[in-house]
Formats: structure tokens, sequence, C-alpha cells
């Protein structure tokens, strides 16, 4: 299907297009970064480990002079990424692409689509909401580098148990707990099923069940801590630390923290990266007392489909 706009028109990406659109998608990373990152791209396509089938372009004539990403992930969910321009492009590509990519995750039986968007695009935020997204908070993306790891595990009252494969109900429940009355884009929680939300995760850097651990006390699931593996970028992610509501408050998502960068120390890896919700002040002030510091901030738009 094709999107028309005055003399501007939207079309799926050929193969050989590939390259010049990923380029343009990425044009604002630093070029040896962009390079590297657009030909893993398209090697991972080459292979079929990547779907690059929702990449958009939106051309005058036969020139393109804009693009974006609309990437179905595991989990039902869609990614999208802000539309990229040439310089004097016409601003009207910019709706044309989000109104595509808004078609695309309609009929690629996604339940939600999502999008970061730097806080000062107001352009693309205004063409969010035309088509019909919302926006919901103000992600704070923090890094700690390995200097702040701690050498050795504290003494602890919490019990770190890695999730088997044939777990994962079991910590998709526990999950589904630490939800209630999180601080943390509450406005999501039950926008996805559990099973789903998992899945992504799973789909997220190099999975391995090892990374993802209960946390006890007393013989009981208080919490959970996921990590993840990104080769690429030398550094770990904590994917997700959530505690039931009846244990909150006792220094254990500090020390759960500070526990994922020690086992960040054990690797070759020298960084862990994380994303929070900028109004989870709790949240946010365990991350800096362990050493983590703000290094981006981005709106978070989504909009659900049935």
């Amino acid at each position: 299907m094709m999107t028309t706009g005055s003399d501007l028109h939207v079309t799926p990406v050929a193969p050989s297009e590939r390259k010049t659109v990923l380029q343009l998608i990425f044009q604002e990373l630093e070029s040896t970064r962009r390079d590297s990152l657009v030909q893993d791209y398209i090697g991972q396509a080459t292979h079929g480990k990547l779907s690059l089938e929702g990449l958009l372009a939106v051309k005058h004539q036969d020139e393109i002079i804009g693009a974006s990403w609309c990437h179905v992930l595991p989990g039902k969910t869609a990614a999208l990424s802000a539309p990229q321009l040439k310089p004097g492009a016409t601003k009207d590509a910019i709706d044309l692409l989000w109104a595509e990519m808004d078609r695309y995750s309609k009929t690629a039986d996604v339940e939600i689509a999502q999008c970061l968007i730097p806080t000062d695009s107001a352009e693309n935020a205004d063409a969010l909401r035309r088509t019909g997204f919302r926006r919901v908070s103000l992600l704070m993306h923090m890094t700690s580098s390995s200097e702040n790891f701690p050498e050795t595990t504290a003494e602890s009252r919490l019990e770190y148990q890695s999730c088997a494969l044939d777990q994962m109900q079991r910590m998709a429940d526990l999950v589904q707990s630490t939800y209630q009355q999180s601080l943390d884009c509450p406005v999501l929680n039950g926008s996805r099923k559990m099973t789903a939300v998992l899945e992504g995760y799973r789909h997220t850097g190099v999975f391995d069940p090892g990374r993802w651990l209960f946390l006890r006390f007393k013989s009981q699931d208080v919490g959970c801590l996921l990590l993840t593996d990104h080769a690429q970028e030398n550094q770990w992610e904590l994917m997700y630390l959530g505690l039931i509501p009846e244990v909150r408050g006792h220094g254990w998502g500090l020390e759960a923290t500070r526990y994922a960068q020690w086992l960040v120390s054990q690797t070759e890896r020298d960084q862990l990266v994380l994303s929070v919700d900028a109004a989870n002040y709790p949240a946010v002030n365990v991350y800096e007392l362990a050493g983590f510091s703000a290094c981006d901030r981005q709106w978070i738009f989504f909009k659900t489909y049935s």
C-alpha cells in the first residue's frame, strides 16, 4: 500500500535501498558508529536473523527524502523510529511516515506500538498525537561504568536464584505482582499480556536464563532482576527490577542494583545501562545512590491495537 500527500509518497524499501535508508535513519549518530550499525543490520537481515520489512521511505518523485522504521518485535510490540529527513525536505513527510507506520502496525498483529523521541522534538510529538499516539512518560536513560561497581557482594538477607526455562510462568506471575502500585510507566500496566512482555525481554540482547533472577526472602519470591548482555556495545542492561509492594522500603532495591553491578564486574563488560520513568523518584534515587548517572532523556509515546 502507498500513502500519498501532495507530490510525496511513502513506499516500502527495496533491498537495494536498505543501506541508503538505514544511513538516513541513523544520520544523527557518529559516522563510525552509524556505518557499523548499518552493516550489522544488513548482515543480520541477509542471514535471516532480522527483518527489515518495516523500513519505509518517503520520496519526491524517485528521490528518497525521508525514512523511518516500524520494527515489529517479539512480544507483539512495534518499535517506531522517528522519521529522519534530508535537508530541505518538507515537513509533510513527517506526517506521511507516521501515518504509514501506524497503518503498518495495525496490520502486523501487534498489541502496542511505541516510540521514543527527543524532548525537543515538537514536530514529531504533534504528528504522533495526530496519529492517535499518547505521551505516557519521560524516560531517563542511565549508565554506570565499572569504576562504580562493587568489588564484593554485600551480606544480604536476600537470596538470588536463577530462572530455569521451565520457570517462565513463575517469573511472569512474579513480574505481574511487582507491577502493583509501581511508579514506572504505570499507564502501560495491563496494555500487554505478561507472556508478551517476557517474550520481548527474551529477545533483548543475548538471552541467558541465568541472568534472570528471582529475589527471595525466607523461601518466598519477593522480587525479580532481569539482565541481558549487549556484546556489540560491551555492556549489560538492567531491563527490569521489581519488588512486590509488601517488601518495599527495606533498601533491597539498592542491594539488588549493586548485586547486578557486581555480576557485570565478573564479566568482560565495563558498563551497566538501564532506562527508568523519570517520575519514578524512588527508583531514580536508588540508581543514583548506586552510582548511575543520566545520559539522555526521551519522551515515550504509545498506542494500543485490539
